[in-house]
């Protein structure tokens, strides 16, 4: 005659645990709701406004970004005075991703208006800016001080 055994409670219980604590791990990286993507976008965009004020100052041209609501584009000042966009290399255009947009700029102060222009100059004369992004629960800062480090603030 076979017995047939089944488990106790408390293997029950372990076995839960780890599969509860094992998916409570996991879950973030399934989830990508607006306000993760609106922070990677936010960090995304103020590495990039970084990296053209760098670009400025180790090239000897100006560089901007054009901030438009759907997205932005960089710029190089070109000997004829003008802005031509920038088609490779580390600063490409972006848009935005779905349910994100451009809330608000300002650069020194002062209120960008649609595609408005954040310029670098060459010679390091940086200025302050601060760039929202919005999505549907909120908004995130990118905040930059002028001297080519920004950070980014959740609101």
């Amino acid at each position: 005659m076979i017995l047939s055994r089944g488990f106790s409670l408390a293997e029950v219980l372990v076995v839960t645990a780890i599969l509860a604590v094992t998916g409570a791990m996991t879950l973030p990286s399934f989830v990508d709701t607006d306000a993760i993507r609106c922070s990677r976008e936010a960090g995304r965009l103020g590495a990039l406004v970084d990296g053209a004020a760098r670009e400025s100052l180790l090239s000897g041209r100006a560089v901007s970004v054009v901030l438009a609501a759907d997205g932005y584009r960089f710029e190089v000042r070109d000997r004829d005075g003008g802005w031509t966009p920038v088609r490779e290399g580390s600063l490409p255009a972006n848009r935005y991703p779905d349910g994100i947009r451009m809330a608000f700029a300002q650069v020194d102060g002062n209120a960008l208006g649609p595609d408005g222009r954040l310029a670098f100059s060459p010679v390091g004369d940086h200025p302050p800016f601060l760039i929202e992004l919005a999505h549907e629960a909120g908004r995130v800062r990118i905040v930059g001080s002028g001297i080519g480090d920004s950070h980014v603030e959740t609101r």
